[in-house]
């Protein structure tokens, strides 16, 4: 368990031996209390902040947190670990971090206390900075196959490619003739010029689609690219495929993936809207049926 930790989760921790992290002098104390109560002792690793400023005691006040921590009975020092902050676009604000994680690694290694797993690298990190990587990595993004650089189709990683693992796609619902200058989904924001050709796609904000993607959005159907338009629904939007598209109910529609050899990079559909692939990836809700495959 990396992120923060309330007391009342501590013994469940330790019940499923799970190890956490504390961040601070008193969060040590506590996790030991219990695991005393408990008749236990904790697996804990220490957070360290060396420029991310979300949790972990600040690298320079690091000596007293870390001697008190191995001070307590209870609790017993599995891991050290801090996070980095730009990795995927300030290498100088990366080599920074690296250096003050380092000044408080020197210090436990001089004291014969550093422990088993040292970690600092995130997905950036990894592929960014080989000298962040330490005894243990944190990949995040990469898992899901894509490059916290952003869009790099050719770009290998020892030799190897990231592929994205994910593909979002549904099926054309309804089709409809729609007359010149007719206003489309609530409020009307996507006018058509022309007679055209309307598909419905029963995917909407509901489901991780996001609103936002309201007459920003592209689908590709028969592999042809057509324009999301008008305002995403909560449950449906609308694909305007042109007097010259070709759409059945029941084709395939895809929304950001692989399909049938066309692409649709979910990079330039977050670049549309001002997000980021982990934001999107993590808004796709439940309710979304997956189908897994091996490759």
């Amino acid at each position: 368990m990396l992120g923060p930790i309330n007391a009342d989760q501590v013994a469940e921790f330790i019940i499923h031996d799970i190890e956490i992290t504390s961040s601070s002098i008193d969060k040590s104390i506590g996790i030991a209390d219990v695991a005393k109560k408990m008749g236990k002792v904790a697996s804990v690793h220490l957070k360290i902040d060396t420029g991310m400023e979300r949790t972990g005691v600040h690298w320079y006040n690091a000596e007293r947190f870390i001697e008190k921590s191995y001070e307590l009975e209870s609790i017993r020092i599995k891991g050290i670990f801090s996070h980095l902050a730009k990795a995927e676009s300030d290498a100088d604000c990366t080599n920074e971090q690296v250096s003050r994680f380092e000044s408080v690694l020197n210090t436990l290694e001089k004291k014969k206390t550093l422990p088993t797993l040292v970690h600092l690298a995130n997905s950036a990190g990894i592929i960014n900075c080989k000298d962040s990587h330490y005894s243990m990595v944190r990949p995040g993004i990469m898992l899901y196959g894509y490059n916290p650089n952003g869009y790099l189709p050719d770009v290998t990683f020892d030799g190897r490619k990231l592929k994205p693992v994910m593909t979002l796609k549904t099926k054309v619902s309804f089709f409809k003739v729609v007359p010149a200058r007719t206003g489309i989904s609530y409020n009307h924001t996507y006018v058509t010029k022309n007679q055209t050709r309307i598909v419905t796609l029963p995917v909407g904000y509901g489901d991780g689609y996001f609103r936002l993607l309201s007459n920003k959005g592209i689908a590709i159907i028969r592999g042809k690219k057509y324009p999301v338009v008008g305002s995403v629904c909560m449950d449906q939007c609308m694909v305007d495929i042109g007097m010259d598209g070709t759409a059945y109910n029941g084709d395939d529609a895809l929304l950001f993936g692989e399909m049938d050899g066309f692409i649709i990079p979910l990079e330039s559909i977050c670049d549309k809207i001002g997000t980021i692939t982990y934001e999107f990836l993590c808004g796709i809700s439940s309710r979304v049926p997956r189908i897994y495959r091996t490759i």
